[in-house]
């Protein structure tokens, strides 16, 4: 496996190109896009907003029709390989179980980006809020719709869809704890590092949606080789086969034990510590009895 992906990654380096997903063409220039359209087979879209209170209509123009703009790319290239789109593990959040495969809404993909590109700001505000009674905010529901895009317009060329949940710090690549960010539960972890934070308000049982960076990477990688091994199969068929992948690690800890540990993608982690656990999710959540102290104070989580 490992030859396999080596020889994906060695690319010739031609620069970097000036885009921007929320313009038409992608803001590219003409002379870009028939760079790109001559020389790449392989495409990362992993252009996004996560601004999760993003009025409807600059999260569908950034999320939604941007991920529409991509693919209309990748239609062009004259020697397409595969088109990675990195979606979320929460566009389907709302539902009780979620499976590897693409789930619609009760609002018709048309229609919303009908609205949001021609109604006024009442109307779209008005579908917004009618929106936020299931979906938790704009951010997921517009990811959600970008992957019934990917379902619906990548049938000509085979594609792979890596939903990662909270990304934190490294396992392992490059190196233990490797992070560039302070963002989200990475900025959290770092203050109970420091010791700055001794007791975090939680609930007793929260499951930490997090995952390491490089497990991330490995997925994507992966799923360039999943789809270099369909590409026979798509020139005999009437479409790409397309793979989806959930990225994830589903860890609940209470009174400093690791009590239910998942993982939905098939990678043995049965070697781990509680202390690698720990380091990779880049947030310790020990819940304690709120009747008694702490006899550790360094990271502790009281259930409410």
């Amino acid at each position: 496996m490992a030859s396999k992906i080596a020889r994906v990654i060695l690319i010739e380096f031609e620069g970097f190109v000036r885009c921007d997903v929320k313009l038409p063409d992608l803001g590219l220039s003409l002379e870009d896009r028939i760079m790109l359209v001559e020389k790449v087979n392989t495409v990362f879209h992993v252009a996004v907003t996560v601004t999760f209170k993003q009025p409807l209509d600059d999260a569908v123009n950034t999320n939604t029709k941007g991920t529409s703009g991509v693919i209309d790319l990748c239609k062009e290239l004259k020697q397409i390989i595969s088109f990675i789109y990195v979606s979320t593990s929460y566009n389907n959040g709302y539902l009780s179980e979620i499976e590897e495969k693409v789930y619609t809404t009760s609002w018709e993909l048309c229609t919303v980006i009908n609205i949001c590109d021609k109604q006024d700001k009442n109307s779209i505000a008005l579908l917004e809020e009618s929106i936020l009674k299931t979906h938790p905010n704009t951010y997921s529901f517009s990811k959600n719709l970008a992957d019934q895009i990917v379902f619906n317009h990548c049938k000509s060329f085979p594609s792979a869809v890596v939903r990662p949940s909270i990304i934190g710090a490294s396992l392992k690549k490059p190196c233990p704890d490797w992070v560039d960010n302070v963002y989200g539960p990475t900025g959290v972890g770092l203050q109970i590092g420091k010791g700055n934070a001794k007791v975090l308000r939680a609930k007793r049982d929260t499951r930490l949606n997090l995952v390491s960076v490089d497990y991330v990477i490995d997925t994507i990688l992966c799923g360039i080789i999943s789809a270099q091994e369909d590409k026979a199969f798509a020139g005999e068929q009437d479409h790409a086969s397309q793979h989806q992948f959930y990225c994830t690690f589903i860890i609940t800890i209470s009174g400093s034990k690791v009590r239910n540990m998942e993982r939905t993608l098939n990678i043995n982690l049965g070697n781990l510590s509680e202390d690698s656990l720990h380091q990779q999710s880049a947030i310790a959540t020990t819940a304690i009895d709120g009747s008694r102290k702490s006899e550790n104070a360094g990271s502790a989580a009281v259930g409410d």
